[in-house]
Formats: structure tokens, sequence, C-alpha cells
């Protein structure tokens, strides 16, 4: 993990040395920090500027890929697929509109107690496949995938 400052440019972020995988990331709502999904260690991982390089982990059950915050300001809506890397490179290198075999998950994190609760799991919804983003608008949580020309509605929880 780096970051960048005026006058500074880049540096290394202490703390990022054996997370794997680093990639969606979010600010914290009060800007003192950051979110990020690490990929391959199936955690999305929590921390501090001041207090780096601590940082607080936590374990989903999939390889968590985007993050975005919930419509109460406190959850995190935490999106990846459950694809291998076999399975995503087949759909990427296809001519395939959409992968609909390949299914996602998407899970409400809330940082501060480490509670994980889910919203939408593995299974296949017809034409969309490989979902690995949700967001809320309104009523509804807002699926989008990694491969194709649709996204998923469903109600809010």
């Amino acid at each position: 993990m780096l970051t960048w400052r005026p006058g500074e440019g880049w540096a290394k972020l202490p703390g990022f040395d054996d997370v794997s995988g680093p990639n969606g990331v979010i600010t914290t709502k009060d800007g003192t920090g950051f979110h990020v999904a690490a990929l391959s260690g199936r955690e999305p991982i929590t921390a501090r500027f001041d207090e780096l390089p601590k940082i607080t982990r936590q374990s989903v059950e999939f390889p968590p890929d985007n993050l975005n915050w919930g419509a109460d300001g406190k959850t995190i809506l935490v999106g990846g697929t459950t694809a291998t890397i076999a399975e995503a490179r087949g759909c990427f290198g296809s001519d395939a509109v959409n992968c609909p075999e390949l299914g996602g998950w998407i899970d409400r994190w809330d940082p501060e107690t480490g509670t994980v609760n889910h919203v939408l799991q593995r299974g296949v919804y017809g034409e969309l496949g490989a979902f690995t983003f949700g967001t809320r608008v309104g009523d509804e949580i807002w699926i989008a995938t990694f491969r194709g020309n649709r996204i998923g509605v469903i109600p809010a929880q």
C-alpha cells in the first residue's frame, strides 16, 4: 500500500508487508484512515494513519474485491466473486457478454464491531454472475458484475 502527499510524493505504508492482494480502498468517514479489501487474504482491513503500522483485519468467507459505504454511514458493503482465478480468467478471455455461471458474494460489515452479515451469497441469479459490488440506492441494493451488460437489483435488508 502506498500513500501520496503534496511535497512528499509516494511512500510505502507500514504494516502492509504481509497483506495479500490489497484492492478496493475507501476512506473512513472521518478521513483519518481507510479500509482496504485484501483479495487474496480474504479480509477487509482497517487502518488509521496515526496508528500505523497497526491494522485491524476482519475475516470473510470470500475474496473481497470492492468496498462501498452503506446508507447508514456505519457499515460497508463488501463484494467479491466466488469464482476461482481460472474461472475468472476464462470469463475474461471468452466472447461471452455475461458469465452467469460464476457466483458472487456481498456482505455488510461493521468495521467498529467486526460484525459481518450476509446480504447476497454464492447463488447464480439469472444472467447476473460474477458480481463483486453492491451499493445502496433508496430501498434497494444495486449489484454490479465484473463482466456483464446488466446490474442486479434486490430489496435492501
